[in-house]
């Protein structure tokens, strides 16, 4: 696996709201074989110094433009990297990519009807690429997302309409979310489970359900 004997240690705020995130990073890092650390809480200055001299790997909740002069003092491009996921920036640095939220020719879009019935198009947030026990290269798609959002259940539909198409081209395609305190996740690959979503008529009912499981 990529992240065999790699320690990864993530850093957050005291903010609450960043601990999803930098979770559901972890998760999928530990998922490519990376050796998570503990998740270190330091204010925004100081975490961007860290990243920068290699005291810690990554932080999933940079700000810009509120947090552009912690970047630049911290040493800027020539120290750091990060990718733009909806408002927030991130970055892991040098080790996975996440996929573009903006339309460009490097991500992938999946179609889903919106609760008004227009097409709309989605960006799940990481597609990872590991290389198997027999040499091939293996897609997992993880898409995070709240299940109180409007576009919730919608967004699954989509998703589970591009399993159904595309099945043969992912080893996994999950949807992750926070319920109760606690990440669950559901396999879209699972044909028990698409149907679930195309029946369901609550998103966080489906998170909640048999048809998930712990993350």
């Amino acid at each position: 696996m990529p992240g065999k004997g790699i320690e990864v240690q993530p850093l957050k705020s005291s903010i609450a709201e960043e601990t999803f995130q930098t979770q559901l990073d972890m998760k999928a890092l530990e998922k490519l074989g990376y050796d998570g650390k503990p998740i270190k809480e330091v204010e925004y200055p100081s975490a961007h110094n860290a990243i920068a001299n290699g005291h810690a790997t990554f932080m999933a909740d940079h700000w810009n433009p509120m947090h552009a002069d912690f970047y630049k003092n911290a040493g800027g491009d020539d120290k750091l990297a990060r990718e733009q996921v909806d408002k927030a920036l991130a970055w892991i640095k040098s080790y996975e990519k996440r996929n573009p939220e903006r339309a460009t020719k490097e991500s992938l879009a999946v179609a889903y009807k919106d609760e008004m019935g227009d097409w709309k198009a989605m960006r799940p947030d990481f597609v990872f690429f590991s290389t198997t026990h027999d040499g091939h290269v293996a897609a997992d798609l993880v898409d995070p997302h709240g299940h109180h959002l409007s576009d919730a259940l919608p967004k699954l539909r989509g998703l589970a309409d591009f399993a159904e198409r595309f099945i043969d081209d992912f080893r996994s395609i999950e949807s992750v979310a926070e319920t109760g305190g606690t990440l669950r996740v559901l396999d879209i690959t699972r044909p028990r489970v698409r149907d679930g979503i195309r029946d369901a008529q609550s998103a966080k009912a489906l998170y909640e359900s048999e048809l998930a499981s712990d993350y």
